[in-house]
C-alpha cells in the first residue's frame, strides 16, 4: 500500500478561498492531514519550489483523495482545470476525486464522467467537510486512538 503525503488536498479557484479555508480547518481539527495551498504548512511544502510540479505531484499521487471545490470561478481557469484533469486522468476508476459542487457550476463533461465518482454539493463548509470525512478513510491518529482503547496494535486491526 502507498504511503500518501496527505490524506486529502483541496484544489478551489482563490475567489473560493474562504469556503475551502472552512473546510480546511473543519477537516484539520479532526485528525486529517490536508494540503491547503495558502496554509502556513502548504507555503512551507511549497516554498522554493517549482509549484506546478508539486501541484502535479500533490492531485497526481502524493494525497489520498482530491476534493476538487468547483464553482464558475473554478471552471473558468485553465490551471484548475489541469489539476482537476490530472487528479482525474491519474486516479481514474479509483473514486478518491470528490468534486463538490458549489454554485451550480460543473466540470467539463470530456474532463469528468459523474458515473465514476462520488459528486456532492453543497455551499456549506461544515456539510462539505463532513462529507468528506466520511468518503476518506479516518486519519490515523483515530486508528491509534482505537487500537489504545482496544488493546491491539494497529496492525492487529488490519
Amino acid at each position: 500500500m502507498m504511503k500518501h503525503q496527505f490524506d486529502i488536498a483541496l484544489s478551489f479557484a482563490t475567489e473560493n478561498q474562504p469556503l475551502a479555508e472552512a473546510v480546511y480547518q473543519y477537516l484539520k481539527a479532526e485528525g486529517y492531514n490536508v494540503f491547503f495551498a495558502p496554509s502556513p504548512e502548504g507555503q512551507a511544502f511549497l516554498s522554493g519550489k517549482n509549484r506546478r510540479q508539486i501541484f502535479y505531484r500533490i492531485f497526481g499521487w502524493e494525497a489520498e483523495y482530491v476534493a476538487l471545490i468547483v464553482t464558475r470561478d473554478y471552471i473558468n481557469k485553465k490551471i484548475l482545470l489541469e489539476e482537476a484533469y490530472i487528479a482525474l486522468a491519474k486516479r481514474a476508476g479509483k473514486a478518491t476525486v470528490i468534486p463538490v459542487y458549489v454554485d451550480g457550476a460543473e466540470l467539463p463533461a470530456e474532463l469528468f464522467d459523474p458515473k465514476q465518482y462520488n459528486s456532492y454539493a453543497s455551499d456549506n463548509a461544515v456539510n462539505i467537510a463532513v462529507h468528506l470525512a466520511k468518503r476518506c478513510r479516518p486519519p490515523l491518529s483515530v486508528f491509534f486512538y482505537l487500537s489504545f482503547l482496544s488493546g491491539q496494535t494497529l496492525i492487529q486491526r488490519l
